[in-house]
């Protein structure tokens, strides 16, 4: 049942989701798509706290904050549908990905941080001024598909080189039958990627099969009904993938500085986590 009235007003994003509107609640208009965005906003904050407490640098809090601020405008989008939300939620798309793409440039070294930094911000300006411009989303899509592209191939390189580096203690560890550090890289690289492309693909099974989606969930009801919210998967997806490709670069940017006292572990041997032997080294 959809409520006739609706207490947020008309919808008026240029984009609107296969999940109807205002069936849950007349206070929100994506009731499921709204609250997956905690995913975002859990994971975030535990990475702000983990890396604050033990010293993991500012490039690791920024990272995590700005994937937050990610969740957030996504839950204020999901919530409202206005156009100003929607903005809300896709330009800081963009500007995230520029901070970990920032991050990625200058994982071994800063001597082109600037450059970078300014290349970075001008992409951010440029895409936010022809977003507002033309409101094509598809431009959006291709502004951030491109970032993301990046993330994936970058790292590959990265820890192949990391790897030469340490190719004494990846021989060892192999004799020892244990998994090295950058064998590590290698494991959340792969669980970020595939939760992230999990989600990408979900996602794109519904928007094309949407109709047949929303008569399903009219004739199962629930829970099978929350379950077929393919795009409240999406952002589990991808916010978990964000938050292991963050935690990546954390852990990446530490063995490219030489910090011997960072370990990576998943937690619950789900979760990925950057920790420290008790001596901690601050990194900027």
């Amino acid at each position: 049942m959809r409520f006739s009235f609706c207490f947020l007003g008309p919808v008026t994003s240029t984009l609107d989701w296969c999940e109807e509107n205002y069936v849950v609640s007349h206070y929100v208009a994506e009731f499921w798509n709204t609250i997956s965005n905690v995913v975002f906003l859990a994971l975030s904050m535990f990475g702000v706290a983990t890396s604050h407490s033990l010293g993991l640098g500012e490039r690791a809090v920024l990272s995590y904050l700005a994937v937050a601020v990610v969740g957030a405008g996504s839950f204020l989008f999901h919530g409202t549908l206005w156009y100003e939300t929607q903005l809300m939620d896709e330009l800081p798309m963009i500007y995230s990905a520029c901070i970990l793409d920032y991050c990625l440039l200058n994982a071994f070294q800063d001597r082109f941080k600037t450059l970078s930094g300014i290349v970075l911000s001008l992409y951010a300006v440029t895409v936010t001024v022809v977003y507002l411009y033309v409101r094509n989303p598809v431009f959006h899509e291709l502004s951030y598909a491109l970032l993301v592209a990046f993330m994936v191939v970058m790292p590959v390189i990265q820890i192949r080189y990391l790897k030469q580096l340490h190719a004494d203690e990846a021989r060892r560890a192999k004799r020892l039958k244990l998994v090295s550090r950058t064998d590590r890289l290698w494991l959340i690289y792969a669980y970020s990627v595939v939760s992230f492309m999990s989600g990408f693909l979900v996602w794109n099974v519904e928007n094309q099969f949407c109709e047949t989606f929303r008569t399903f969930r009219q004739d199962v009801g629930y829970p099978l009904r929350v379950v077929s919210e393919l795009h409240s998967w999406w952002h589990i997806g991808t916010g978990v993938g964000t938050y292991g490709c963050v935690t990546m670069i954390t852990y990446l940017r530490c063995l490219a500085v030489g910090r011997d006292d960072v370990r990576l572990k998943f937690a619950f041997g789900v979760l990925p986590v950057v920790t420290t032997t008790p001596t901690k080294i601050k990194q900027k």
